[in-house]
Parts: C-alpha cells; sequence; structure tokens
C-alpha cells in the first residue's frame, strides 16, 4: 500500500504531536472525565484511534522535496476548511484540545475536538464526509482543506 506523501516539516509536526498525545493521554482523560463513566470510556476510545491513525500514517509516510504542508487527516491542532453540503457554505475551523474563546484574528473559529463537530471532524481525510450531530440538527460536511495550526512544533496537548 502506497503512503501518505508528505512534507518533512509535517513528518516532524506529526512525530512531536504523537509524543505529546502519548505523555500526555492519562492527564487528558483524568481531567476531563475524573469519574469513570461512559464519557471516559468513549474519550479513551477516541484517543486511541487517534495514536493509532498517527502511527500508522506515519509508518507509511513517504516524503518528496517541494510538497505543500498538508495534513493527512484531521487532527488536535489543525485548521480544517469544510463545505456544509445543504448550502455549499464554508466554514474554517481550528481544532483544539479545550477552547476558551474563537480565534477571530485567523478568520477561523475554535473548536474542541471534543464537541460535536471536532468529534464528527477528527480523523476525517480531504474530501470525506463528515455528519455532525448537534442540538439544532444533523449537518453534513466535506472537507476541503487540512493545515497545521502551528509549525514547526506542535499544538500543546
Amino acid at each position: 500500500m502506497q503512503g501518505n506523501i508528505l512534507s518533512m516539516g509535517i513528518i516532524n509536526y506529526m512525530n512531536t504531536h504523537l509524543e505529546e498525545v502519548k505523555e500526555n493521554r492519562t492527564r487528558i482523560i483524568d481531567e476531563t472525565f475524573p469519574q469513570i463513566c461512559n464519557g471516559r470510556a468513549e474519550l479513551e476510545n477516541l484517543l486511541e484511534r487517534y495514536v493509532t491513525a498517527l502511527e500508522q500514517a506515519l509508518a507509511e509516510a513517504q516524503t518528496e522535496k517541494g510538497i505543500q504542508d498538508e495534513l493527512p487527516f484531521v487532527m488536535i491542532g489543525s485548521r480544517v476548511k469544510v463545505e456544509n453540503s445543504a448550502n455549499n457554505k464554508k466554514l474554517e475551523f481550528l481544532i483544539c484540545e479545550s477552547i476558551t474563546k474563537d480565534s477571530k484574528e485567523s478568520g477561523a473559529t475554535a473548536i474542541s475536538y471534543l464537541s460535536p463537530m471536532g468529534k464528527a471532524l477528527i480523523l476525517k481525510k480531504l474530501g470525506e464526509q463528515a455528519t455532525v450531530k448537534a442540538p439544532g440538527g444533523v449537518f453534513n460536511y466535506t472537507v476541503c482543506s487540512i493545515q497545521p495550526c502551528l509549525m514547526p512544533a506542535a499544538t500543546k496537548v
């Protein structure tokens, strides 16, 4: 199977991010869900799938000079452009660990990877559909671009 063709900057970014997630996984789970509950089990499962996806993408990665800094899938710390399938409206999000405010200077809205939109987008690839089940209804989006928010260091996890 042919791997993703990624820039060296993206490979380094993903390696750093993977190590941060592995190092902080227990803290993230304990801080988010201190008690044993369904949400804790769901987060443990999500982080396990996330780490596995990062490891697999890095194991299969190939590099090429002159390649753009695009991520192979939506990650924590990525800037994602999507298109609403119903009205073709384009939106841009920053996928973050936790949210305190919108990021107005970047033109994107900061969202948690644990929000309904964040959960729907995490690990999606370019061109894939994300179905968001939110209090306002069910919405379908197509992933149009995936960029790292911060280079060369990875986003804090």
